[in-house]
């Protein structure tokens, strides 16, 4: 009798281990909350409790993630995986497979991403479970996003916050946040802005300060390309703030790359390098395979406005070669039209020519209107068209993206010798703040 208590008493101690880690890693506590699930282990071993280790090797995994160490989330995975199929568990199973679904998206592996979350999926319609359907949905539309399929993403967010429960605040805010993302990419800027704050205020409401990061970084994103410069470093400042008091160092290496980018666009390039090359560093140490990849093409273009041509092109091939690698077809686009921009700035035009009808291609697959304007502008650069330049200035206007339609607007001037366009493109330029780029209308107009 007295084993009996002394087992279930122990059991007990497990399962608050267990919640209570899930407060730490919620709070950022990340190192306190793998000590006390190092805890829950060995008691739930000594004890021969297989659906208590289950457990604590699954949350593991997810403390894993925050911190980003993509092996051993893996590792955590399929060890609860093991358990849970010995268990017969089938939603522990689910869970399992979304976590291994999750470290193959992140490492660029997107076909086993879709194999795993596709799996959960299965299972979660199996037991009916509709709280589970919404996360491997969710899952799933991350890496049909990933893919620059942007239509498949949306449909799977909107069906996952449609099953998601109405008191699953967390659930909710994430769904917001990926929905925003999409469409930043597709460029309706006011409804990316309405969904990133919608869940930045349902994050500031449960206290997710992991989730108020990722809002504020998100937030930042879209002001930046409207050219609302000060609100966007404002927002990366404080997101990369939280993070670094988080001990996130993904989400740290995401908000550096997004510093850098501001000062690209303000023409600092040495602080845009500098932020660039931290950002890089840790997006190497934790295998982020798609987050190197769009560092790299930043990089690439940070050197290509200082005409460092030879630097660029071995950051872009970098970028190219990783892309291509793990099928990433907006980071294709992007480092396409990057490639186009330095073939053209080195005098190439044939190669300049087959890399934006390459960017121009895959904007199209991609549904991107500015992705279209980039490769456009490109190709009115160098045939000195008039309906290209028009065609991308309407775009940029249309989307709103101040920074996109002045430059579009300083080279349909520069081209064509137009002084109209030339002084549209500075007024923009002044009003925006960005001095360097004003010196350089300027120095065209003396």
């Amino acid at each position: 009798m007295d084993n009996y208590k002394y087992k279930i008493d122990h059991c007990r101690v497990v399962y608050i281990l267990l919640n209570r880690s899930r407060v730490l890693s919620l709070s950022g506590k990340n190192e306190r909350a793998l000590a006390d699930l190092g805890r829950g282990l060995a008691i739930s071993g000594k004890l021969g409790d297989q659906k208590g280790q289950g457990e604590c090797w699954l949350e593991m995994g997810d403390v894993y993630s925050e911190l980003g160490n993509h092996d051993l989330m893996k590792a955590a995975a399929e060890k609860s995986l093991l358990i849970y199929q010995a268990l017969g568990d089938r939603k522990g199973q689910a869970e399992s497979l979304n976590n291994l679904g999750l470290v193959c998206t992140r490492k660029g592996d997107y076909a086993g991403g879709l194999e795993h979350y596709g799996r959960a999926l299965a299972i979660h319609q199996e037991l009916g479970n509709q709280p589970g359907q919404s996360v491997s949905l969710g899952n799933i539309g991350v890496v049909h996003k990933n893919l620059g399929d942007y239509h498949k993403a949306l449909e799977h967010y909107e069906r996952s916050l449609e099953m998601c429960e109405v008191e699953d605040l967390v659930g909710q805010a994430l769904i917001l946040n990926n929905i925003g993302d999409v469409h930043n990419s597709l460029g309706d800027f006011s409804r990316a802005l309405e969904c990133h704050n919608r869940a930045l205020g349902i994050r500031k409401k449960i206290g997710d300060r992991f989730g108020q990061a990722m809002s504020l970084n998100n937030i930042g994103v879209v002001n930046d390309r409207l050219g609302n410069y000060l609100r966007t470093l404002e927002s990366h400042r404080l997101s990369l703030k939280i993070r670094g008091e988080l001990g996130d160092r993904r989400g740290q290496a995401m908000s550096l790359n997004n510093i850098g980018t501001v000062h690209n666009g303000l023409g600092d390039y040495p602080t845009a390098l500098d932020h660039f090359t931290r950002s890089l560093k840790i997006r190497e140490e934790l295998g982020d395979r798609l987050g190197q990849a769009n560092t790299l093409n930043n990089m690439g273009r940070a050197c290509l406005e200082q005409g460092r041509l030879g630097e660029a092109r071995e950051h872009l091939a970098r970028c190219r070669d990783i892309a291509a690698g793990i099928r990433a077809k907006e980071t294709l686009r992007r480092v396409s039209t990057s490639f186009g921009m330095l073939e053209l700035a080195e005098g190439h035009r044939e190669e300049a020519v087959e890399y934006a009808e390459t960017a121009l291609r895959l904007a199209g697959e991609l549904n991107s209107r500015a992705g279209r304007a980039e490769a456009l502008l490109i190709l009115a650069r160098i045939w000195k068209d008039e309906s290209r330049f028009g065609e991308a200035v309407t775009i940029y206007r249309e989307l709103g993206q101040q920074p996109a339609l002045a430059n579009s607007l300083y080279y349909w001037g520069q081209v064509m010798g137009s002084v109209t366009k030339l002084k549209e493109a500075r007024d923009i330029y002044d009003r925006l703040g960005i001095q360097n780029r004003v010196d350089k209308v300027d120095r065209a107009l003396a």
